[in-house]
């Protein structure tokens, strides 16, 4: 569009020029006629780039000739999608009545592994399970109670989802409950001699590998029943969750004469890593302003939505652009919340496309659309649709149907509402195709 950038000086040569005045004329004159071209060339590629070009105009089409159409869209069904909730980057666990998607609750998982090194550890030092809280969904000033269970049978991360349910059993010499709040970053929970004596036992043991695996079954982090006022996100992976093993050092209770004060204890650890953790999730049913005023949009794959889209209309037409809009109902979800209450904020949707092969298998792609509502005042997600009827136009099929999610699957809970398809109190906000196409030309 835009001419070369040659090496064309307007500035004379310092050199002696022997040739005779008319012909060095001739030359000038040459000089600048090609460089007026060029400047003209420009400015009429400038031009025929700009929207509103004055120059060009045969490219662009009569905006008589463009036409745009509204469709709002009323086909939503919840469908339950296979996923996974274990070796995600956190995990959850907790209890929480929402006064919009109702109540959650959610057990985690975890099970020990091992270390290479024998001596570094021994049944007299005392064991903790070492928790590092992160996100809090609910009453932000709540200390959520908790209570370790010993889980019975042997299980995989890789195959528990949020329907799963694990055998679990109460220690037979610890009951305690432990409490988690926000302003709590890490929580040291001491795991009973029981445990600890049986642990030993296998890891000192010359099959010791095996024996973890069809002996050692780990811990169910529990909600105490009575509570429902938090849902607390706990990191996973190298800086999360872990074994510690703490080696006290009393360093004899030695009087320092110069401070007249008595030495400190020094306190070592050792880390030993889990090799596996995972959470479940039990949702009591939305309210019914859930179910008739807004769309509730979930992230775990056990409700994700799936959406009715046609196009089928369209596929003989000019179609130059299509797009996908959704409206975040902030009146409904700052409306319900107490005060001091909070939801996991989120700022994306998850658009997949599934055909009926993928959905007997777990969703462990990526959405084929992302979309995000940061840049969006108006608090709209919004994803092309284009690619897609294109390839109807030409022939091709629908590759399977769209389901959506709200964020990704991390191991967190982001309960999400969209503008109901049926909501006359906002029907400029319900869910829409925007389609814009050519109108044939008749000559």
């Amino acid at each position: 569009m835009y001419p070369q950038n040659l090496q064309n000086s307007t500035v004379l040569s310092s050199r002696e020029n022997n040739e005779s005045p008319s012909i060095a004329s001739k030359v000038k004159f040459s000089r600048i006629s090609i460089l007026f071209s060029l400047v003209l060339a420009s400015i009429i590629g400038l031009q025929s780039c700009q929207d509103n070009n004055l120059v060009g105009s045969t490219f662009i089409p009569d905006a008589r000739n463009v036409v745009v159409d509204t469709i709002f869209i009323t086909d939503f069904q919840p469908t339950d999608l296979k996923s996974f909730t274990g070796n995600l980057t956190r995990f959850t666990a907790g209890r929480y009545k929402d006064n919009l998607f109702g109540t959650i609750e959610s057990t985690a998982y975890v099970k020990p592994g091992l270390i290479a090194d024998t001596l570094l550890i021994s049944s007299s030092q005392e064991f903790y399970l070492r928790l590092k809280a992160t996100d809090f969904y609910g009453d932000t000033t709540a200390v959520a109670p908790f209570r370790l269970e010993l889980i019975n049978n042997r299980w995989r991360a890789s195959l528990i989802d949020a329907d799963t349910d694990l055998s679990t059993s109460p220690f037979p010499d610890f009951s305690e409950t432990f409490y988690v709040g926000k302003d709590q970053d890490s929580l040291d929970v001491r795991l009973p001699q029981s445990w600890v004596d049986r642990y030993m036992d296998i890891f000192t043991s010359e099959d010791r590998a095996e024996r973890l695996l069809n002996e050692e079954f780990g811990f169910a982090i529990k909600p105490v029943d009575g509570f429902d006022e938090l849902l607390v996100g706990f990191r996973a992976g190298p800086t999360g969750a872990r074994i510690i093993v703490k080696d006290l050092d009393l360093g004899g209770g030695v009087l320092n004469e110069d401070e007249d004060e008595e030495e400190e204890e020094e306190e070592t650890e050792t880390i030993i890593p889990l090799r596996g953790w995972a959470f479940n999730i039990k949702q009591q049913g939305s309210t019914p302003q859930a179910l008739s005023e807004v769309l509730p949009v979930y992230n775990t794959f056990q409700n994700a939505l799936r959406i009715g889209v046609d196009l089928k209309e369209y596929t003989n037409k000019n179609v130059t652009r299509v797009e996908l809009v959704l409206y975040e109902d902030s009146l409904a979800l700052s409306s319900t919340l107490p005060e001091d209450h909070k939801r996991l904020r989120t700022d994306r949707l998850a658009l997949y496309q599934l055909t009926e092969f993928d959905l007997d298998y777990l969703v462990i792609a990526t959405p084929t659309f992302a979309t995000e509502n940061r840049g969006n005042q108006d608090r709209s997600f919004r994803v092309s649709l284009t690619d897609t009827i294109r390839r109807l136009m030409i022939g091709g099929i629908l590759s399977g149907d769209f389901y959506l999610t709200s964020q990704f699957n991390n191991g967190l809970l982001f309960p999400y509402a969209l503008v109901h398809p049926e909501n006359n109190q906002q029907p400029d906000r319900r869910p829409k195709l925007i389609i814009t196409y050519l109108k044939a030309e008749v000559n």
